[in-house]
């Protein structure tokens, strides 16, 4: 079981992590938009994009959003390059050496 203050700061972090996340997207979003193309392709290639990107990482955490779950998620949006290890610097020492197993950029 995780640390209380772990936990309340995950729950707080995630929603920003992951906006920051899928912020990455929408230069790319607004692209399709702004090109040349028919709003008939527009749409579709959106909804392709769409429908590629919520597959993301960030939207699929492989636990359910609690507590006992914390760690697997944490690691796994660290592997995932969806957070880093400077992300987790207000965590206790024992997630961040959880996630320093993980972390791709060791």
């Amino acid at each position: 079981m995780s640390k209380e203050s772990d936990w309340k700061l995950f729950s707080e972090k995630y929603f920003e992590w992951k906006n920051r996340y899928l912020e990455r997207f929408f230069p790319d979003y607004k692209a399709i938009l702004d090109s040349d193309e028919t709003a008939t392709d527009k749409f579709f290639e959106l909804k392709k994009r769409l429908e590629k990107d919520s597959r993301a990482p960030v939207l699929n955490l492989p636990g359910r959003f609690s507590r006992n779950d914390m760690y697997m998620n944490i690691t796994y949006l660290v592997n995932h390059g969806v957070i880093t290890l400077d992300d987790l610097s207000e965590f206790s020492d024992e997630i961040k050496e959880i996630a320093s197993l993980v972390s791709p950029n060791k």
